[in-house]
Parts: C-alpha cells; sequence; structure tokens
C-alpha cells in the first residue's frame, strides 16, 4: 500500500496523489484541482490492468477542456451546493438576502456557481500509508459565490485491500470576525464519471444497473426539483431495484429534454446536520456491471439521495487521456442530499449547515468481478 505525489501541471501548483492498495488491485489517481479523480485502475475479468474513470492527462489538458470545449464537472468535488437551486436571486440565507451566480438558461445557479469547489486548488494532506489515505480541504470565504459564511470543508479519500474507494466528508462554519453568519447551505458531492469496459466501448449502453429505490424527485417544464417524490415504476415504467439493461432504458429518454438519465433517486428520506437522523450505515445504493469487462461498481452511502447521470450533456470534441469522450461515454452516480432542498419547505432542513453543526458525508465506491 502506498500513496505517491508527483507534479500534475507546468506550473507545479497542482499535484496529484495516487493511491494503490497492497494487491495492486486498485489503484486511483486523484488531483488537488477539484480534490477530483481523475484515474481509477483496476483490473478486468482477464486480469488486465484498465482506467474505467474519466479524467485527463494531466492539468493543462483539463484546463482546456474546462475553458475551451466543455466542462462535466469530470472527477471533482462538487459545492457549495450540488444540482440547481431556484429561485436563486435574493433567498434568504442566515437573516439575509442573498444572491447566488446563475449559471442556467433556467435562471437556476448549478454545481456551486461561477468557480465552485471543482475549480479550486484544495490543500493535500497524506493521512496514513497503509491503507493509503488523503485528505484534501478547502476554506470557502464567506460571499463566495453568493454564499454566506467562511465554511471549512474537508474531503478523505481512502483505498482499502476491498478495492474500496472510501469518501468521508466533513464542513462547518469557521468563527470568523470577518462574517456574522450564523448559517450557510451545503450540499457536497463527487461527480466521478466511469465506463466500466474501461472505454473499450464507446458507451455505456451494454451496462446492466440497479438502483436501490423506489421513489425519484419530481421536476416542473423547465427541469426545476418540486420537491415531490413520484414512484420510480410510475417515472420509467420499470422497478429499479431489479437488474435492467442501461441502453434499453435510456433510449425513450433520449429525444426529452433530459437527453437521457438525469433523476435523483431516494435512498435514506431524512438526513439533517443536527445529529439526529446521521446515525444510519451506509446502504447499497445502486450497482452497476460491464459484461465485456466483468467489472462491477457498488456505491453505498449515508446520503438520502442518489443521482444517476448518463453523461447526456458530454461534448463529442472532449477527450482526455487519449480517449475521445461524448454522450452516454460514461455515467455518474452522485450521493448527496435531494436537488434543490433548500426550496422545498419538507426537505430544506437537508441543507441548512448552523454554527455549531458538522456536515458529514460517507459514500464508499466498491469494485469486483461480477461471478
Amino acid at each position: 500500500m502506498s500513496v505517491i505525489v508527483t507534479t500534475a501541471s507546468n506550473d507545479h501548483r497542482v499535484s496529484r496523489h495516487v493511491l494503490k492498495n497492497h494487491s495492486g488491485g486498485l489503484e486511483v489517481e486523484i488531483l488537488n484541482y477539484g480534490a477530483r479523480i481523475n484515474s481509477i485502475k483496476v483490473k478486468d475479468k482477464n486480469n488486465e490492468t484498465l482506467d474505467i474513470a474519466m479524467g485527463f492527462e494531466n492539468f493543462e489538458e483539463l484546463d482546456n477542456a474546462i475553458k475551451n470545449i466543455d466542462d462535466p464537472y469530470v472527477g471533482a468535488i462538487v459545492g457549495r451546493v450540488a444540482g440547481s437551486i431556484y429561485p436563486s436571486q435574493g433567498i434568504e440565507i442566515s437573516d439575509k438576502k442573498c444572491d447566488l451566480y446563475v449559471n442556467k438558461a433556467n435562471g437556476a445557479s448549478h454545481h456551486g456557481g461561477k468557480v465552485g469547489f471543482d475549480k479550486v486548488v484544495w490543500e493535500a494532506r497524506i493521512l496514513n500509508q497503509n491503507p493509503p489515505s488523503v485528505e484534501y480541504s478547502y476554506l470557502s470565504k464567506d460571499n463566495e459565490e453568493g454564499y454566506p459564511g467562511n465554511l471549512l470543508v474537508k474531503v478523505s479519500y481512502t483505498v482499502t485491500d476491498k478495492n474500496e474507494i472510501k469518501m468521508s466528508y466533513h464542513a462547518n462554519i469557521v468563527k470568523d470576525e470577518t462574517s456574522s453568519a450564523h448559517e450557510t447551505i451545503l450540499n457536497v458531492t463527487n461527480h466521478a464519471y466511469f465506463n466500466l469496459s474501461g472505454f473499450r466501448e464507446p458507451d455505456i449502453k451494454s451496462n446492466y444497473m440497479q438502483i436501490f429505490s423506489n421513489k425519484v424527485l419530481k421536476t416542473d417544464s423547465n427541469l426545476i426539483h418540486t420537491g415531490e417524490l413520484c414512484s420510480t415504476k410510475d417515472t420509467f415504467e420499470m422497478d429499479t431495484n431489479i437488474p435492467f439493461n442501461i441502453g434499453d432504458k435510456i433510449q425513450p429518454l433520449v429525444d426529452t429534454p433530459l437527453r437521457g438519465f438525469d433523476h435523483v433517486f431516494s435512498i435514506f428520506e431524512t438526513k439533517t446536520n443536527d445529529g439526529s437522523t446521521n446515525n444510519h450505515p451506509e446502504k447499497l445504493a445502486a450497482k452497476v456491471w460491464c459484461v465485456s469487462s466483468g467489472i462491477c461498481l457498488e456505491v453505498l452511502s449515508d446520503e438520502p439521495g442518489l443521482v444517476f447521470y448518463s453523461g447526456n450533456w458530454i461534448s463529442p470534441e472532449l477527450k482526455g487521456k487519449g480517449v475521445r469522450y461524448g454522450p452516454h461515454c460514461a455515467f455518474a452516480l452522485e450521493s448527496q442530499r435531494f436537488n434543490n432542498a433548500f426550496s422545498s419547505k419538507k426537505w430544506k432542513d437537508q441543507v441548512v449547515l448552523k454554527k455549531n453543526q458538522a456536515y458529514t458525508q460517507n459514500t464508499t465506491y466498491k469494485l469486483s468481478l461480477i461471478q
């Protein structure tokens, strides 16, 4: 087991940490820019090592993609608030009116705004060599992207001998004379994209999956989440708990405004930051497997929501690590609080973080071979 640190940018500002388990069966590369997963190398059924994560050769390739081609938040920590918030203007947080950065045509603020957690350099600290573990921390200043409060966020990645990537999140408002904020809002996730064939297949349509949920968040005609939960059977005309082929079920969605799957599934209906509902263990939320490689991914989390996004809007001009990406080339499974929870009276407490409270989240990506 080990953690190896190297430089990932020409100016030495961005570093990469490579975490490798004892058996050599799992190797994960993380950049401190956005605390993002840039590579996941695992062995397939033929004992061949495949990189199953979207990513980039170096920071310059990533930076060029973000600025000139497409920015699908590849592998990054997303915040302060993952998903969209609407309304985003004049909303009351910590007894003051706040205007969040609008970056969606429907007037919503999406994935933290213009410069969210994904576009900043985090401070990295090696926690352990055995098992390999690295902690990333970032101090988000008061009024950053319109959000009140000085917020300290920490995310640790640990690679285990069970071929797991364990992510642990912690955040709290930092007492500081520069800010009088007594609360803020927070909903953090990791936006890793997976192609379990190691991109030998150009899309994910041959994959099979299960999502262990009976309810999904409803959206209105502007694709804003309303806070209402509806049946997965009514939404997709199937039981997502039963294995299904992604290609079969994505086709009816391709010609809709979503262009595929981009849905928030309810895993737990309760979680707040006051300590009263944070004690349940991680639960198996989803499972995806690829027949050609034999690789299986399970996502376990203690978060109430899971977004299944099938890479619908990834540009066909996007390239990374010698691979040309494009729509449906990879999928994301994002563990988080409910989208637009702040605008819902029922779910608002999921994302409100007060002084003297701690935001926590635990999510595991578990890799194995199908039997």
